[in-house]
Order: structure tokens, then sequence, then C-alpha cells
């Protein structure tokens, strides 16, 4: 009787546990991915900022993970709110995407054009992928004010 007493006691314990784990690595994949986000504006910043001749198709590849990063964060955080809070406040205290605030005036698109050595399509994609940021922005704005009425 004390055995089979002992082994299930062993067991919940076990289980328990397995689910703590769990659902840890679940909190630190919000923080690793909010940490990803942040390092990636960075990098965005910097090369929007600076031009370096040559990296456009770099430039929007990174764009694109940029997005692709912001999408999986509105997806964790609209499927476990209370879980993401820590790591949703933290991204967004941070404050709005720096490589989102950078001017594009026409003095600016020409240095765009010259130094990434782009057509207006490449141009317009990046506008494009702009607004997909923009958006996935706004939707953890959203998210954090209990205001996101939609399906990510």
């Amino acid at each position: 009787m004390w055995k089979v007493f002992y082994i299930t006691l062993l067991a919940l314990i076990f289980t328990k546990s397995s689910v703590v784990l769990e659902e840890e690595r679940g909190k630190a994949s919000v923080s690793e991915l909010a940490d990803k986000i942040q390092v990636l504006d960075d990098t965005l910043y910097t090369t929007i900022t600076s031009l370096p001749a040559g990296c456009g198709a770099q430039f929007l590849a990174d764009v694109r993970s940029f997005n692709e990063l912001l999408r999986q964060m509105v997806e964790m955080v609209h499927a476990d709110k209370n879980g993401t809070k820590a790591a949703l406040d933290t991204i967004i205290t941070k404050g709005h995407p720096r490589f989102l605030n950078t001017p594009f005036n026409n003095e600016e698109k020409k240095r765009i054009l010259d130094n990434f050595n782009w057509t207006l399509d490449d141009l317009d994609l990046l506008y494009a992928d702009r607004i997909t940021a923009y958006t996935y922005w706004t939707d953890l704005l959203l998210l954090k004010n209990d205001d996101f009425q939609r399906e990510p």
C-alpha cells in the first residue's frame, strides 16, 4: 500500500515539475523573442541610418525577419496574455521600433535608392514591409491595453 502511495506521489511531483518546466520554457521563448526583436531593430536602425552600399537585399530580408518575429510575438501574447505579460511590458517599454521612426523625405529616398542600388519597386517593397511592421507593433500595443479585436 505504501509503495503504491509513494509511486503515485512521485508521479504527481514529476508531472507537476514537468508542467512548471514547460511553462518556464514558454516564458523563456517569449523573452528570447523580445530580445531578438530588440537586436534586429538595432541592426535595422543602424543600416537605414548609415545606408551601407550594396546592403539593400540584406536589409529587406532583415525587415521581413523582423516582421516575422513581431508576428510570432503577437501570436504568443494573443494565446497567453498572462504568461507573456512581463515580456510584452519589456518590449513595449523600450518604445516604438527605431527603424520605423526614420524619415523618408525625398533626399533620404534618393540616398536609399543610390546606396542600396534599388529601383522604385524595391522602395515600394520597403514601404509595404514597414506598414506590416507598424501593423504588428500596433497589435502588440492593443494586446497590452486589452483592446485587441482580431485574430493575429
